[in-house]
């Protein structure tokens, strides 16, 4: 990535924190993974024999992934959280969380983007990090994705809430974790998706991207023929529950003539995984038009899925929205 590629990923990602009215959130919430119908929260298939570890560790990835996770939550908290009359904090934590290269492209972003706006809006954002996961391992450098919300404040009344998945690659300096590259879910330039996994993982992760897509991308005009063709990629009480609460977005998408023009899956990572069982979290871009309307509408998706194996086959047990 060039430097000028850098500074605007930071800005995308930075500049959104900062409460830029590009990035104010349109009040349109996605279902949680708790509350959408027909789907049981499940974080293990049930009657799996291998429970997850803390940490997706495997023959082929670093024993240092937990460490690496750990500093990239930290870290993301800490880069897109500020206060506009207190933006020394924002550039301390700067110096002492990312590598010399990529700290001198955020504290310039920081001081010609951040700080005039921030200061003209009278603006102040708290980042909280939700689930994270790998999306790659090549050599000290750690690809990570994490879900984070970050809830701005500007002035003393305006209040704005911006979900979003955001990338992390963590470099290893002198035994500690660095932020080297920070941008939206959908950029990046760190360890390959998929790098360092185990043939078997690798599968999983490939298999939950491509049902991903296909859920994606239901047209009004063959859903029931997609919905049955997704069916068969289920397994357990979410295979059955799968095709009763679908009915209802079938019978929606017909009536309205609403198609889902494109799903592009940017990134799918592991949370946790054992011996039969992998957990992922996606980002995800979906664009959806009205049959006869000029105007689509694209919005991001964060996507948390767990798939089993059985048989050979990586089935899914779990999939919904993430809160």
């Amino acid at each position: 990535m060039t430097m000028r590629r850098r500074a605007t990923a930071a800005l995308l990602v930075v500049g959104c924190a900062v409460g830029a009215v590009a990035c104010s959130s349109s009040g349109d919430a996605e279902p949680s993974r708790s509350s959408r119908p027909g789907s049981p929260v499940t974080t293990a298939a049930a009657g799996s024999s291998s429970p997850a570890p803390a940490y997706p560790v495997g023959p082929t990835l670093s024993p240092a992934l937990g460490d690496a996770l750990k500093a990239a939550k930290s870290d993301a908290a800490a880069l897109l959280s500020y206060r506009y009359d207190d933006l020394d904090a924002l550039r301390s934590a700067a110096r002492k969380r990312t590598t010399a290269e990529f700290g001198r492209t955020f504290l310039n972003t920081v001081d010609k983007t951040v700080a005039p706006a921030a200061k003209n809006a009278k603006a102040a954002t708290k980042a909280t990090v939700g689930p994270a996961g790998v999306r790659g391992v090549s050599g000290d450098s750690v690809g990570v994705l994490l879900f984070v919300d970050q809830k701005t404040i500007t002035g003393s009344t305006r209040i704005s809430t911006n979900p979003s998945a955001v990338y992390l690659t963590m470099q290893r300096v002198a035994g500690k974790y660095l932020v080297s590259e920070l941008t939206p879910g959908q950029a990046s330039s760190g360890p390959d998706e998929r790098a360092g996994f185990a043939p078997l993982l690798a599968d999983a992760v490939r298999e939950a991207q491509q049902i991903e897509g296909m859920l994606l991308t239901i047209s009004w005009k063959t859903a029931t023929t997609s919905v049955a063709a997704l069916s068969r990629r289920t397994t357990g009480a979410y295979a059955k529950s799968f095709p009763k609460s679908s009915a209802s977005l079938i019978k929606s998408l017909k009536k309205s003539h609403a198609s889902t023009a494109v799903g592009t899956v940017h990134s799918a990572v592991v949370s946790v995984h054992g011996a039969d069982t992998v957990h992922l979290l996606t980002s995800a871009t979906q664009t959806v038009r009205a049959d006869g309307s000029s105007a689509p509408r694209s919005r991001q998706r964060r996507i948390d899925c767990t798939v089993v194996l059985r048989h050979g086959r990586w089935l899914v047990s779990d999939l919904g929205y993430a809160s």
